[in-house]
C-alpha cells in the first residue's frame, strides 16, 4: 500500500511538473467559439503563414490570438534555422528589436505612476544634455547652421516619436552626422550614447512633426535615472520576473544559444540568407541596454506581457499599470495635423510607445479604433484591441521588417471574429 501511494504521488507529482512547464513554454488554447471566434475561419491564418513558409519568404512563424485573456489560436509553422532543417520550438528565442520598445514605454509608465515625473517635463530635467539641444536649419560652407529649440522636449515628445530625434537612416545632413557620430559603436553605455546624441542637431522643432527616432532608447536612460537601476535591473525586477517573463532580457545565456531563431536576410535575388552573428546579445561584447530595440524574447514570454496590456495592466493576479494608464497610452498624442509617413501607419496617430488606429477607413485593416501596437524590424508585430479585449502576436525572424505579413494577418484574425 505504501509503495502504491508512492507511485501515485511520484505520478501526480510528474503530471503536475509537466503541467507546470506546458503552462510556462506554450498557453493553452481555449475553444475559439467560446470566445466568439469561428475555428474555421481562424484556420484561415495557418493557409496563408504556411504559404509564406512554403515559398520561402519566411524561415518560421509564430502566431498566437488571444481574446479576454484566452488563447484562441497559438501555431506554429517553418524552422528556426532552414539550413539544418530545425524545426520551429515552442521555446524558440527570437529578436524582438522594436517591439522592445512598448516594454520601455510600459516600464516609463510605472514610475509616472509613482509621480517620479510628469509626461510634459523636460527631458533635461534629468538628462542635463538635452538643455542646449539644436535644430537644424541649413547645410553651409562651414558647419551647419543651427537654431534654438522654441520649446523642449518633453517625455510626451521622446514617447510618441515628435521629439526632433531620428535614426539616422537617410541621406539628408542630418542623417549624416548622425552617420559618423555612429552612436552605438562608439559609445560605452546607454548613458554615454544618449550624451553624445544630446549634441546632436534635431531634425525638426519638438512637437511639430514625427520621425522613427532612438527616442526610446532616451525613454531607457531616462528610466536608469528615476529608478536607480541599470535598465536591465529595471526590467528584471519590475517586469519579467513578476510576469514570469524567465526567457526575456538583454543577454543570451551560452546554455540557451541552441534556441534562438538563425536571422534570415534578403540578398539581391530575394533570397533568404542565414546571419548568424549574436554579438550584441553576448555579455561582455555589447554593452548598450537599447531599450528601443535589444531585447530577446519568446513567444510565451512575449505573449504574457501583451495579455498584461489586453487586461488593463494585470495578468496572472500580478498588477504592473492601472486601466487609466493603459488607456492614456493607448491614446494619440501627436499634435493636430501630424501625420504618419508609413503607409502600414495610414489611419493611425502614435500613442505612448505604440502606434493607435485613430481611422479605420483610412487604414489599411479591419480593427477597432483605439487598438494600438508595434511591431520589431525582424517582422514581429504586437496588437492589442481594448474594445474587444483581441491580442495578436507574430514571432517570426527575418528582415527586413514586412508591413505586409502584419497587416494580412490583422485582417485574418478580426475576419475570424464573428461575435463582439
Amino acid at each position: 500500500m505504501k509503495t502504491m501511494i508512492q507511485r501515485i504521488t511520484i505520478v501526480t507529482l510528474v503530471l503536475l511538473i509537466s503541467a507546470s512547464f506546458l503552462a510556462a513554454s506554450e498557453a493553452a488554447t481555449v475553444n475559439p467559439e467560446g470566445q466568439g471566434f469561428s475555428s474555421e475561419r481562424l484556420q484561415r491564418i495557418s493557409t496563408v503563414m504556411q504559404d509564406y513558409v512554403d515559398r520561402r519568404e519566411f524561415p518560421g512563424i509564430s502566431v498566437t490570438v488571444a481574446r479576454h485573456g484566452k488563447v484562441v489560436f497559438s501555431e506554429r509553422y517553418g524552422y528556426m534555422d532552414i539550413e539544418s532543417k530545425k524545426k520551429l520550438s515552442s521555446d524558440a528565442i527570437y529578436r524582438a528589436y522594436s517591439m522592445s520598445k512598448p516594454i520601455t514605454g510600459a516600464a516609463a509608465m510605472m514610475l509616472f505612476e509613482e509621480g517620479k515625473f510628469l509626461l510634459d517635463d523636460p527631458i533635461s530635467k534629468y538628462i542635463p544634455a538635452f538643455k542646449d539641444a539644436k535644430v537644424f536649419v541649413k547645410e553651409t560652407d562651414n558647419d551647419p547652421a543651427l537654431e534654438d529649440c522654441k520649446k523642449e522636449i518633453t517625455i510626451r515628445h521622446l514617447l510618441c516619436h515628435s521629439s526632433g530625434l531620428g535614426y539616422g537612416w537617410g541621406s539628408d545632413p542630418v542623417s549624416k552626422i548622425y552617420q559618423e557620430a555612429d552612436l552605438f559603436n562608439q559609445s560605452r553605455n546607454l548613458e554615454q550614447m544618449v550624451d553624445k546624441l544630446a549634441t546632436l542637431p534635431l531634425y525638426y522643432q519638438p512637437g511639430t512633426d514625427w520621425q522613427y527616432s532612438l527616442s526610446i532608447d532616451v525613454i531607457g536612460r531616462l528610466i536608469e535615472v528615476v529608478s536607480g537601476m541599470t535598465l536591465d535591473e529595471f526590467f528584471q525586477k519590475r517586469i519579467f520576473t513578476p510576469l514570469g517573463m524567465k526567457d526575456s532580457g538583454f543577454y543570451l545565456s551560452k546554455e540557451n544559444r541552441n534556441r534562438i531563431t538563425t536571422l534570415y536576410r534578403y540578398n539581391q535575388s530575394k533570397e533568404l540568407v542565414p546571419n548568424h552573428s549574436i554579438s550584441r546579445y553576448t555579455k561582455g561584447e555589447n554593452r548598450m541596454l537599447s531599450g528601443g530595440g535589444g531585447l530577446l524574447s519568446t513567444t510565451a514570454d512575449y505573449l504574457k506581457f501583451l495579455l498584461m496590456l489586453s487586461n488593463g495592466g494585470e495578468y496572472n493576479g500580478v498588477r504592473l499599470l492601472s486601466p487609466q494608464t493603459i488607456q492614456l497610452m493607448g491614446r494619440n498624442h501627436l499634435e493636430d495635423g501630424i501625420s504618419l509617413p508609413w503607409g502600414k501607419l495610414k489611419g493611425h496617430g502614435y500613442g505612448l510607445s505604440v502606434s493607435v488606429l485613430t481611422d479605420l477607413s483610412k487604414s489599411q485593416c479591419m480593427g477597432s479604433v483605439g487598438d494600438f501596437g508595434w511591431d520589431g524590424a525582424a517582422s514581429t508585430f504586437m496588437r492589442v484591441d481594448p474594445k474587444t479585449g483581441i491580442a495578436i502576436l507574430l514571432m517570426t525572424h527575418r528582415m527586413p521588417c514586412d508591413d505586409r505579413i502584419q497587416l494580412k494577418l490583422k485582417n485574418l484574425v478580426y475576419q475570424a471574429l464573428i461575435e463582439k
